[in-house]
């Protein structure tokens, strides 16, 4: 049987182990950036360099989490990253076929399988969290905050305000997709496409195992730097009465939100001579050099005497020794001044909320202007 591309077949200038290439490579850093659950709008349904997790991480300053009772629409983004996975896979498809690679044709559909497998435990995951919120709709409104501190693995620490209706089912316990035995069957079937994918990779032409490495390679580096994922975009600058803030939200599922933001410039704290005070910044002259020490996150955060004790018994706060309390010292001067102030985080929220949600509707009104205008 002729096939129009069958010189691809027998383009063989140089050896590639391919097989070599893919499987030296790391997954760990995807995996972690995939089981974010934050979906890509253009690496989605992108095959990558690892199966999938249930880890959460977060590095910004603040992260508040909701829940809202309105569905988020995220059909544009998955869309999007449909097409680009079409556009970028349909090829490599069709020319195994006309080339006669059998091999790459086994390669490119196990490509494939492994992508809708991963589609779909990554939806899982998601529907359960979705499933457990609405379980809480009746009751979230009267919910209390948990004010949570994490120390992430490059020894930041994180400010997280969350429901506490949220905390354990969902940031405490693990994820029991509804169907249980659906979800492990979706795992076996991924591996079994990875089994498929390394075996005929090996074998198939040097044009396949080239495309098929870019194809791989290419949207796993993107992924690992967040490439169109919504917690990734440059936080917005906003001005409110509480000085310059940055932010910027994003969507875990249909119904949790989360508004990630800086502590305010004006509580920044300015050392006069032997005292401290609030900064009085008014923007103008804001630097983006914010202090990192974990003494100024401690006093803006504000903890009771039972959250400090509980910070102290987890080695996150010093023990108070007679011959040198000059932390402590500076520690209560400082959150002093924030107990004092009129700072409410709840009412800073809402009106970062409110900014982030007016921008996002001038910007589509201009760019539906601008449609408008070209059409």
């Amino acid at each position: 049987m002729h096939y129009p591309w069958q010189q691809l077949s027998d383009w063989q200038p140089f050896r590639l182990d391919a097989l070599g290439l893919i499987t030296l490579l790391g997954a760990e850093d995807i995996d972690i950036w995939v089981g974010r659950l934050v979906p890509s709008k253009w690496l989605e349904y992108m095959p990558l360099l690892a199966m999938y997790c249930q880890r959460l991480s977060e590095t910004r300053s603040i992260i508040y989490w909701e829940i809202i009772e309105e569905p988020h629409s995220l059909l544009s983004t998955h869309l999007k990253a449909a097409g680009t996975s079409a556009c970028l896979i349909g090829p490599l498809f069709v020319m195994t076929i006309l080339s006669g690679d059998f091999y790459g044709l086994a390669n490119v559909c196990a490509i494939m399988l492994s992508v809708w497998t991963r589609a779909y435990i990554l939806c899982a995951n998601r529907a359960t969290i979705d499933q457990s919120i609405k379980s809480t709709f009746n009751t979230y409104a009267k919910d209390k905050f948990n004010k949570i501190m994490i120390k992430t693995p490059e020894s930041k620490m994180v400010t997280i305000f969350v429901q506490q209706s949220l905390t354990v089912p969902i940031f405490i316990k693990n994820l029991q997709p509804s169907s249980y035995i659906l979800y492990r069957f979706a795992r076996w079937l991924n591996w079994l496409a990875f089994g498929i994918h390394v075996v005929t990779l090996g074998m198939a032409a040097l044009s396949t195992q080239i495309y098929t490495v870019l194809l791989v390679l290419v949207p796993s580096i993107l992924i690992c730097v967040g490439f169109g994922c919504a917690d990734k975009v440059p936080p917005r600058p906003l001005k409110t009465h509480y000085g310059i803030t940055f932010a910027y939200t994003c969507w875990i599922g249909s119904h949790l939100k989360a508004t990630i933001f800086e502590w305010p410039s004006h509580l920044d704290f300015k050392r006069v001579e032997n005292d401290w005070f609030l900064s009085d910044n008014d923007g103008e002259c804001y630097s983006t050099v914010r202090s990192n020490r974990r003494l100024d996150l401690y006093a803006w955060v504000n903890p009771t005497q039972e959250e400090e004790d509980s910070l102290i018994k987890w080695n996150l706060l010093p023990h108070r020794r007679e011959e040198n309390l000059s932390w402590y010292h500076e520690f209560e001067s400082k959150k002093a001044l924030i107990q004092g102030g009129s700072y409410n985080i709840f009412e800073l929220k809402d009106v970062i909320s409110k900014e982030l949600e007016e921008s996002e509707n001038q910007r589509k009104a201009i760019h539906g202007y601008t449609k408008v205008v070209l059409g």
